[in-house]
């Protein structure tokens, strides 16, 4: 989030499910789908508006969404950087 331009702290959304944040570009919304049972509960959360956003959507545990996961998304992993804690890498694709 701090790479595309968000100002303000950043948490997981594990409980709240979403997090909207602000960006120069466009906004960023960082889910946490880990408590999802089923992709039906996707309604709940503004799913359909979410993805179609123009905005950037972060999802953890895209697993959960099914078949509800848009076609064109790119899968992220990130690693730490060893001795280094404070750094991580992102592998894209």
């Amino acid at each position: 989030c701090r790479g595309f331009g968000v100002a303000e702290p950043v948490t997981s959304p594990t409980y709240a499910l979403v997090h909207t944040y602000a960006a120069p570009r466009a906004p960023v919304h960082h889910l946490d789908l880990y408590r999802l049972d089923d992709p039906g509960q996707l309604d709940n959360l503004g799913w359909d508006e979410l993805v179609h956003d123009h905005a950037l959507v972060l999802i953890e545990w895209p697993v959960r969404a099914g078949r509800r996961l848009p076609v064109d998304h790119v899968p992220l992993d990130l690693e730490h950087v060893p001795d280094d804690p404070a750094r991580r890498i992102l592998l894209a694709g």
